[in-house]
């Protein structure tokens, strides 16, 4: 159990740093309150630790594994975060990002001072995104280079379903009008949902950096020097061609748009509108 003035200062480190390294995220999630609001900003900070980890430009990868595991290690082992924070001084990357990892040790103790019930939803979750960075980090040792459209849904699926699945889990724990039913038709659809989203966001990241174009068939994505995904797709044009490259990131990131729309019994629900 933490000490009150330890306490404090690891939640009052979480607040000061969330807005440097999570973007637009800040913005909405500030507006998400109490112990709930609290509950996804220790989330997006874990998730951004690891996210640190997985692009850090110049680490082997069996080392990527190692702290990838010291991250899961502390959720439940306070000793885990104490070293995981001393070994962000071997790291490189985005200042703000590495400073983040050095403070490992107040982001858990803000962490544990959450309720048991919330704690284990962002444990399965977050455990599972790190479990699948680790699989991809291993299996392209030189920089991750996904070779088809499936084992890019399956990265998608480590990366930003699980962020579905959690969040959904969240709400249903903390919002009384989320009921049974409703709980059931928002975990049918959070998978698909998140992961089109993630295509989305992929494709105008790459377009943004200048580092690759989304569109027709997705054939590789992954982690260039500085650690940006990339996206290399099959057709030469598409490259050339900005607005055909976004209306391709947009066809494959249909299907999980349209089934994360759908109501009970796989019709479209006016109720449950996205667009993406």
């Amino acid at each position: 159990m933490a000490q009150p003035d330890e306490l404090q200062r690891a939640k009052a480190f979480c607040r000061e740093i969330f807005p440097d390294v999570s973007r637009t995220f800040a913005l909405s999630i500030r507006l998400i309150p109490g112990e709930l609001g609290a509950a996804v900003r220790y989330a997006y900070l874990i998730c951004r630790i690891a996210d640190t980890i997985e692009d850090e430009p110049q680490l082997p990868a069996v080392e990527k594994a190692s702290l990838l595991d010291l991250l899961t290690a502390c959720f439940d082992d306070a000793t885990a975060a104490t070293k995981l924070a001393s070994c962000a001084a071997t790291l490189e990357g985005d200042a703000r990002h590495l400073r983040l990892v050095r403070n490992t040790d107040l982001v858990f103790t803000a962490f544990r001072d959450l309720p048991e019930s919330t704690r284990q939803p962002v444990r399965r979750w977050i455990g599972e995104m790190i479990a699948g960075m680790r699989k991809f980090v291993l299996a392209y040792p030189n920089g991750i280079r996904i070779q088809s459209l499936d084992e890019y849904k399956e990265y998608c699926y480590y990366v930003a379903g699980t962020v579905g699945f959690l969040l959904t889990d969240l709400w249903h724990e903390y919002v009384p009008s989320i009921g049974p039913r409703r709980y059931r038709i928002l975990r049918d659809h959070c998978q698909a949902f998140a992961e089109a989203l993630q295509t989305v966001d992929i494709s105008t990241s790459n377009h943004d950096a200048e580092l690759g174009r989304a569109g027709g068939a997705v054939t590789n994505v992954g982690h260039g020097h500085a650690g940006e995904v990339e996206v290399d797709t099959l057709d030469e044009h598409v490259r050339r061609d900005d607005e055909a490259a976004v209306e391709h990131a947009r066809v494959v990131a249909d299907p999980d748009r349209d089934a994360a729309a759908r109501g009970p019994g796989g019709r479209r629900d006016r109720g449950h509108q996205v667009v993406l």
